[in-house]
């Protein structure tokens, strides 16, 4: 996916063209690694909590709204998840268990979907200068190792859908910024890991 062009420019015509731009890019990824410190994957995303954050990017950007042709596009990037073809391991932030993106409906619904399908997971990094990869794989190494797999993932899940289950509606939506760790892992792992 190429990263040189700036974010308005490749929003100019709103978020679906986007998004096809990032199905194109995971036909051709087989194998790829992502850190998502505050919010859950795109990839993972239901579709209410998707419409929440392409409402927002819209919003920021002042690009046109075509938020619902936005989000069914990002829908359509889950078929590399069931595919068998690609292999991706995901790392996400804890907080992004409780950033509240949308609410607590949103929230609940969200989390309830990464406990189903915790196993499933894709994304890569977008880089091209070989000694940067090394780098990156180093730091993604380090960040995989402190997060726990299976049970432990989804201990975390559950705990995260406790507290969404008893919170009230927001008054805003909003995100907040980063702090602790939760992983996901493809191909049959998942990772977790609270700091």
């Amino acid at each position: 996916m190429p990263g040189s062009v700036p974010w308005r420019e490749r929003l100019s015509a709103g978020t679906e063209a986007v998004q096809d731009e990032v199905i194109r890019w995971y036909r051709h990824t087989r194998e790829g690694k992502a850190y998502v410190p505050d919010m859950i994957w795109g990839t993972l995303q239901t579709e209410a909590y998707a419409a929440v954050v392409l409402e927002q990017v819209v919003t920021f950007h002042g690009v046109p709204n075509d938020v619902a042709a936005g989000v069914t596009e990002r829908m359509q990037r889950q078929r590399v998840l069931h595919d068998g073809g690609h292999h991706y391991h995901v790392v996400l932030g804890e907080q992004a268990l409780y950033t509240n993106i949308g609410g607590p409906e949103v929230m609940r619904e969200q989390i309830a979907r990464l406990l189903r399908d915790v196993e499933l997971v894709s994304s890569e990094l977008d880089i091209t200068d070989e000694g940067e990869v090394a780098l990156h794989h180093k730091v993604f190494d380090l960040l995989s190792a402190g997060a726990s797999y299976g049970e432990a993932a989804r201990g975390l899940l559950r705990k995260a859908l406790s507290f969404w289950a008893e919170a009230s509606p927001p008054v805003t939506k909003r995100a907040c910024g980063p702090v602790g760790w939760f992983g996901a892992a493809g191909n049959a792992r998942t990772a977790t890991d609270s700091a």
